[in-house]
């Protein structure tokens, strides 16, 4: 029988920050509803870091808490909390995070993928730039703290800046995805969208996505 113990040990998870603004919480719960009914499977049970930058004095943090978990989404942490709600964080069973979006100093060799990646799984390059150069499959899921690029069909969904770096982008020779982010600034996809299928630069402009088609080889 084993020895009871305890034990703390580092790790590296990627989390999606949702940043929310408005001053009416009726609001907040149209627009948080258009958005999940667009693919609720996505975002059912998704852990969250909510983003409070944004989010007007009027609205108690605790009830747009209550918001996200009655949407089915797993608020994990505050980031961004402005002066009037500094007082309300100590009621809260969640911690607040420093906010970090400076751009990495130390960058490793790019992480290279040279197969396809199929639904189901999960690629994140820690601190460095991710290359794949085969399809990423729908229900696949890419993240890099740096830059993404793919030179097969991406079907899946792709987080570059994963860790807050704004100047991140992505680059894309087969843009069919269901879902693209650049630190925490997220974009669903279909087939309307009038870069379906081309070769497409991402990358973020102020708090939107701009996406900038490629010349084909």
């Amino acid at each position: 029988m084993h020895s009871p113990f305890v034990e703390f040990k580092g790790g590296s998870f990627t989390l999606s920050t949702l940043r929310l603004g408005g001053h009416s919480l009726a609001q907040l719960e149209q627009s948080l509803s258009c958005h999940i009914e667009r693919a609720p499977t996505l975002f059912r049970r998704m852990p969250v870091i909510l983003d409070a930058e944004a989010l007007g004095p009027e609205l108690a943090l605790s009830d747009v808490l209550d918001l996200l978990r009655r949407h089915d989404l797993m608020p994990m942490a505050i980031t961004r909390a402005q002066a009037h709600h500094r007082a309300a964080l100590e009621s809260l069973p969640l911690p607040c995070l420093e906010h970090k979006g400076a751009p990495l100093n130390r960058r490793l060799p790019p992480l290279v993928i040279d197969r396809p990646v199929r639904s189901g799984q999960q690629v994140y390059a820690k601190e460095r730039d991710l290359l794949v150069l085969g399809q990423v499959s729908e229900g696949a899921e890419l993240a890099a703290d740096g830059n993404i690029q793919l030179f097969g069909a991406m079907r899946g969904r792709a987080f570059a800046g994963a860790s807050g770096e704004t100047s991140a982008c992505l680059i894309c020779h087969q843009f069919q995805p269901e879902l693209v982010a650049l630190a925490g600034h997220y974009q669903m996809l279909d087939p309307d969208h009038g870069h379906w299928g081309q070769a497409v630069l991402v990358q973020l402009q102020g708090d939107a996505l701009a996406f900038t088609p490629l010349p084909r080889s």
